[in-house]
This record gives C-alpha cells, structure tokens and sequence, in this order.
C-alpha cells in the first residue's frame, strides 16, 4: 500500500477501508452522547465552521496550524 495510484487494488485497502466502516457503524449505533461526536481527544472541534450554517464551495475553513513539523 506504499503506491498511492495501486492501493486500491491491494487487498489489504479494501479489509482496512471496511474494518474502519465497521468500527465507524458499531460507535455510532453504540448510542455515544451527542456532545461526544463532534469533538477530537484534546478538545479541540473537528468541525471546522459553524454548526448550523450551510457550507459550500465559496466557505472559507480556517485551518489551524500543523500539529507536527518536519525538520
């Protein structure tokens, strides 16, 4: 899976891809508190832009900064 254009036709993507749906489907049928969804480990919203506005191709996202640098 070191090949970007082939990893899909590798057959560890497609068991990786469906582990990671199945994980996603039984957390979310888990009942997790609404306020719990929306919010990373540190806090911090992965929501980028308010909740409740629509978003389209003209939103602006206001990134933070990147968590690590490379030397």
């Amino acid at each position: 899976m070191h090949d970007p254009f082939g990893a899909p036709q590798d057959p560890a993507f497609w068991v990786h891809h469906s582990s990671t749906d199945r994980v996603w489907a039984m957390w979310q049928a888990g009942g997790a508190p609404e306020e719990n969804r929306g919010e990373q480990w540190d806090g911090t919203d992965i929501i980028p832009y308010d909740r409740g506005n629509p978003v389209g191709p003209d939103t602006v996202m206001h990134l933070g900064p990147p968590r690590f640098h490379r030397p």
